[in-house]
């Protein structure tokens, strides 16, 4: 039987005109102690999407879906086409494979109480991106969503909650390309890009092998992630920290060219089987319950 796998980008988005700068967290078994938090609702599609209600300039009601797995924030080609910008060109990087497209610096953003001004983005039509961003108007990165101490998400509530967010004119803010989490595999160090717009665990296929000589003997499922066929696997000495991860684990080929070195493969905070997860800027901590 053939499965088919849910994901946005599955991986980080790398860019031309920003270096990336690698962050890494630990897990941990609570939640963030209190804080000054500003909250607001989201739509819960596919039982792992977040999304959620902003704006772009005077554009109002756009919907964003929220990826940490993206360092930047791609905003659809349609709301682009409503201002008169000057592009340049810029590099995506996803599923393995590169696409050329456009970056544009709009005037002003905002989701909830995060408001940027002059903020780089890049331009796509968003159907190509993800059979799963048609109908929305921009994916949200870290580029945005890391400007607050931490980022809070309660499936249950259905709530996004932002903790000490920053305001649009704090110049020493600088925002983060990529949130990893320390992980095992057979007792070797690997590292999982937590992606919230992943519904499962990614491994590459490449990574793999340097790490573990032995997965072809475990259960293996046939899938399908667009237009690539993969395996389902189980591999029961995948750790994060003391939690042992039973959710399937998907192989992906990839080109050891086109995947930066620092990253094995990509987690989906709903494989954890978690009601609520906080990305930890400020103390590089991925906690959950």
């Amino acid at each position: 039987m053939t499965h088919q796998v849910c994901c946005l980008l599955l991986v980080c988005v790398f860019f031309q005109i920003v270096p990336v700068r690698h962050a890494f967290a630990q897990a941990e078994p609570r939640i963030l102690p209190p804080y000054s938090t500003i909250s607001m609702p989201f739509d819960l599609r596919e039982d792992f999407l977040i999304v959620v209600e902003g704006r772009i300039g005077p554009i109002e009601h756009l919907r964003f879906i929220l990826d940490t797995g993206s360092s930047r924030t791609i905003v659809s080609q349609k709301i682009a086409d409503q201002f008169t910008l000057s592009r340049q060109p810029a590099l995506l990087i996803a599923l393995g494979n590169k696409r050329k497209l456009e970056s544009a610096i709009f005037p002003e953003v905002q989701i909830g109480p995060l408001r940027v001004v002059n903020q780089p983005m890049i331009v796509s039509n968003l159907a190509k991106v993800s059979e799963f961003a048609t109908n929305v108007d921009a994916i949200l990165g870290l580029d945005i969503l890391s400007r607050c101490k931490a980022l809070e998400i309660d499936y249950a509530a259905r709530e996004v909650r932002f903790v000490n967010p920053h305001s649009a004119s704090d110049e020493g803010h600088t925002s983060m390309n990529a949130f990893f989490v320390p992980a095992t595999l057979e007792r070797r160090s690997i590292r999982l890009l937590v992606d919230t717009g992943m519904q499962g665990v990614v491994l590459f296929e490449d990574r793999l092998r340097s790490h573990v000589g032995k997965w072809e003997s475990t259960e293996k499922v046939s899938a399908l992630m667009g237009s690539s066929r993969i395996q389902q696997v189980r591999l029961p000495s995948l750790w994060l920290g003391p939690f042992q991860i039973n959710a399937p684990v998907f192989i992906l080929p990839s080109k050891r060219s086109a995947v930066p070195e620092v990253m094995d493969g990509a987690l989906g905070p709903r494989a954890l089987g978690a009601t609520r997860i906080a990305l930890d800027f400020g103390d590089m901590k991925l906690r959950f319950r």
